[in-house]
């Protein structure tokens, strides 16, 4: 009977410790909409003052909330012979930073701001050093205050599509990863990039969420539709030791296959966090089935899930018999449902994700 008790005791504090571990480690999750407005591609081409726009409402992991906007000014040119710039590009925020309470998440409370600039030059670098854009977070309750400015260099043209594909015929990129326990490779050959150069995200909002260094590749296929992460690491404090993650994978642009009628489609999330390296049995690795194409591996650190896009066209650029997917359409609103999943991630890489993909890459994931 003893022996009884005794195990029935172990059993117990066991059910309670899995049942803290539960409470503690609740799912990730970025959910919410992003709201884009192409006011650029609705006014004749060198109108002033006339800004893109894109307002955003996410919750991530029932910790932060940020809801704003973005604007992106595009950059005017005057001058047969000059050729002055009248109107340098930039991309304006102002996004507000709201607390979750974890213990009620329907509770929230603003703690500040993202708000300033970042100064884009005419050969697309984003020199967010000569910008002012800043975390801005005040002191309240128990909590402490702090500014955090984003720095350092992104290269590379937001996305247009060409009107020449020999414009981005460059030299082959070869992107090596492990998927499945097998080495694969894909290679890009026509493709648009954005590379960050040691830019430090900033701080926040809550303090627990350090600056990262942020350096790599973001490649965009058009032949292939998806976006590549290449060479790309994210470096931060944890403790009094610095932390540097591998990102690998995709995020893959899939069009409805009535797009031109529905404006639907969806990119789907295949990022990777320390995508574990290769070893010797990955060599005689079975081939994957059919069911490998419908299933993620969730016990792969990660992001997975989706983006879907409902977009308006100009009407005078679809053409439903020769190009049912509107691949050739341009597009002059688009609204977002932004639904991601972290698999076996922490909250600060789950914000790294969701700063560098939805803010730092907003002009090339949403450019058509």
């Amino acid at each position: 009977m003893k022996q009884l008790f005794s195990f029935l005791i172990a059993l117990t504090i066991t059910f309670i410790g899995l049942s803290a571990s539960a409470q503690t480690n609740p799912p990730l999750f970025v959910k919410g909409g992003l709201n884009i407005k192409y006011n650029t591609r609705q006014n004749p081409v060198g109108t002033k003052n006339i800004q893109d726009d894109f307002t955003i409402d996410i919750n991530v992991a029932n910790s932060v909330k940020f809801s704003g906007k973005m604007s992106d000014r595009p950059q005017i040119i005057e001058g047969m012979f000059t050729k002055s710039i009248t109107q340098p590009r930039s991309l304006k925020y102002d996004v507000n930073c709201d607390v979750m309470n974890p213990k009620n998440p329907a509770q929230t409370r603003n703690i500040g701001r993202m708000y300033g600039f970042v100064p884009i030059t005419s050969d697309g670098v984003y020199n967010y050093t000569a910008g002012n854009l800043v975390v801005d977070i005040l002191p309240m309750g128990n909590a402490g205050g702090f500014t955090s400015k984003f720095s350092g260099t992104a290269a590379g043209k937001p996305l247009v599509r060409p009107a020449n594909w020999s414009e981005t015929v460059r030299s082959a990129v070869n992107i090596d990863r492990i998927v499945n326990g097998k080495p694969t490779r894909s290679v890009l050959v026509r493709y648009d990039k954005m590379e960050f150069n040691n830019v430090v995200i900033a701080q926040g909002p809550v303090q627990i969420y350090q600056p990262v260094t942020v350096s790599g590749t973001m490649l965009y296929d058009y032949d292939k539709k998806c976006w590549f992460f290449n060479n790309f690491t994210v470096s931060y404090a944890e403790g009094n030791v610095m932390k540097i993650d591998r990102v690998a994978g995709t995020v893959r642009w899939v069009a409805d296959a009535k797009r031109a009628q529905t404006g639907l489609g969806e990119y789907q999330f295949d990022v990777r966090v320390n995508e574990p390296a290769p070893d010797s049995s990955s060599v005689f690795a079975a081939p994957s089935d059919e069911s490998a194409f419908f299933s993620n591996d969730v016990s792969v650190p990660g992001l997975t899930g989706t983006m879907k896009y409902k977009d308006t066209f100009e009407p005078s650029t679809i053409d439903f018999g020769k190009d049912p997917t509107a691949e050739n359409a341009t597009t002059t609103q688009s609204t977002v449902t932004i639904d991601l999943n972290g698999s076996n991630i922490n909250k600060q890489q789950l914000m790294i994700l969701t700063k560098v993909i939805i803010f730092a890459a907003v002009i090339p994931m949403n450019a058509d």
